[in-house]
């Protein structure tokens, strides 16, 4: 009567299932089964089962799951991430995000009780080598909101980024309640920008541009200095005559200024969030042009790199530089003709120079940025900013590699420019000392201070025979200043005596 039978097993009844350890546990449950067959149903049956399971580990590691993990006691996190607010991210400054926040998060509390020693984690795959770690001091209280900074040590891997990219953080906040541990994570993306990305918000960020001991850089000023070392007067304050080589070397060598359409600084300094592109001097050497930003970087880094310092000038629209000279603030007032054409700050007389002038002489440009700094320095408008200074909060960062196709360039025209430049300077500069010593010898012959200073100035304009008959005079009436001055008595100007040209803290100017 009956042609066929088959099961039909229905488990939906409830199971339990306990863990032992991780790698065993036992189960109960029930099932409903009915036997079918034709034409009617030969068997309906209900039963209960126990069971067991064992994990075998796979090549000695478990991969069990954080569930498993979790301590029977687990409650799960009701701290609530509400928004996440990112800044700007700049690889450039990677260093400076290690106590400077990338951005914060919003978290509500949820719980019943306040929450306290909350910690929050940071990670960055391929970008960080560990975790970056937030202690919030703070409790929070049941249902309130709190902003929490993030913070990221990152590695110098960001500099290979020259394309903006996105990223995925985890993110990571544990805390306690009641002294019971609660754990929350999250994935968050964000975009970390390209390598050349920065923002004016702070003019200093430009600092982080400028590399000092690129090698590029340093082959670039270290082969200028070598060339001009024994050449012109010896009397000018050496880094004088370094800026004055450094300016003529990059006009030959081809560097203009061009405005970038993309990114004009005089635009992007009015918005201080717009992201702008600068250029490391690596690669202004290797462009051959740059804005006014990516010359600044550039000036700034060859001066650096043979201990000159600069700093940073900016003005409505604009940004330059200015460098130290090795005189001192009194001695650059006496010295030069018009004393008004330096800035005097933290102990030291700079020279102001407008590097967008690179294919003019160095006066020229001399004169243009002394014109700019009288015109804004002694209102808001302008700012001054030391590099060295600057480096301690945005730190210099090299660019990966090292481009060997930078040309040196030809050491006989340089010298030649360099030496019309500066005998240029000497006559319009010293020219006017002579003047003033002249006048001040009519008035008091024999005066120590007026013969050194006839003695220096002859000797700059290479007048040797005025320079040894003031000398002879003053080592009658002052040895022990002549002592310190004797390469006044040469007949020619060579490096032997640089040193002692160059201590200028020895005059002493009378009014």
């Amino acid at each position: 009567m009956y042609g066929y039978y088959r099961e039909r097993e229905k488990n939906n009844a409830p199971s339990l299932f306990l863990n032992i350890n991780p790698q065993l546990s036992v189960g109960i449950g029930s099932y409903y089964r009915t036997y079918m067959g034709t034409p009617q149903a030969l068997l309906d049956t209900v039963g209960v089962y126990i069971s067991t399971a064992y994990r075998f580990p796979i090549s000695g590691n478990m991969n069990i799951g954080p569930a498993d993990s979790r301590p029977s006691d687990f409650k799960p996190s009701l701290l609530k991430v509400t928004e996440i607010e990112t800044n700007g991210i700049f690889p450039v400054f990677y260093q400076y995000y290690d106590d400077h926040p990338i951005g914060k998060i919003e978290v509500k509390n949820g719980e019943k009780s306040s929450i306290d020693n909350l910690i929050v984690t940071v990670f960055i795959n391929k970008y960080m080598d560990t975790p970056k770690e937030y202690a919030f001091q703070n409790p929070i209280k049941r249902g309130e909101t709190e902003l929490i900074d993030l913070y990221a040590l990152f590695n110098e891997n960001v500099l290979e980024i020259t394309e903006g990219t996105k990223v995925a953080a985890e993110i990571t906040l544990e805390y306690t309640v009641k002294g019971e541990k609660r754990v929350t994570n999250m994935t968050e993306t964000l975009k970390l920008e390209n390598r050349n990305a920065s923002i004016w918000d702070d003019d200093r960020r430009a600092a982080a541009f400028v590399t000092a001991r690129d090698p590029a850089v340093m082959r670039f000023s270290k082969n200028l200095i070598s060339l001009i070392r024994e050449t012109g007067s010896q009397s000018i304050d050496a880094n004088l005559r370094t800026a004055i080589a450094l300016h003529e070397a990059l006009s030959i060598y081809g560097m203009t200024y061009v405005v970038d359409p993309n990114t004009p600084y005089e635009d992007f300094v009015l918005n201080k969030q717009a992201i702008d592109f600068l250029q490391f001097p690596r690669q202004t050497l290797e462009y051959k042009a740059g804005d006014c930003d990516d010359l600044s970087i550039l000036y700034s880094s060859l001066l650096e790199s043979v201990s000159i310092d600069t700093a940073f000038i900016t003005v409505p629209g604009h940004i330059y530089i200015a460098f130290a000279l090795k005189m001192s603030q009194d001695n650059a007032r006496s010295f030069f003709a018009n004393p008004y054409d330096l800035i005097y700050k933290d102990d030291k007389a700079w020279l102001p120079i407008e590097v967008t002038m690179v294919q003019k002489n160095f006066r020229e440009a001399w004169t243009e940025g002394a014109s700019e700094w009288r015109r804004y320095g002694n209102s808001e408008q302008a700012g001054f900013y030391p590099i060295k200074d600057a480096w301690k909060l945005f730190v210099p960062v090299g660019l990966p590699g090292d481009n060997q196709s930078i040309s040196i360039i030809e050491g006989k025209r340089v010298v030649e420019v360099y030496h019309k430049e500066l005998t240029h300077i000497v006559d319009r500069e010293i020219g006017k000392a002579l003047d003033y010593y002249n006048k001040a010898n009519i008035e008091a012959p024999g005066n120590p201070t007026v013969l050194l200073g006839l003695a220096r100035v002859s000797h700059a304009l290479e007048d040797y025979t005025s320079a040894e008959a003031n000398y002879n005079q003053l080592e009658i009436v002052a040895p022990e200043i002549a002592g310190k001055f004797a390469y006044l008595r040469t007949m020619e100007d060579t490096g032997a005596r640089a040193a002692s040209a160059d201590d200028m803290e020895e005059m002493l100017w009378e009014d």
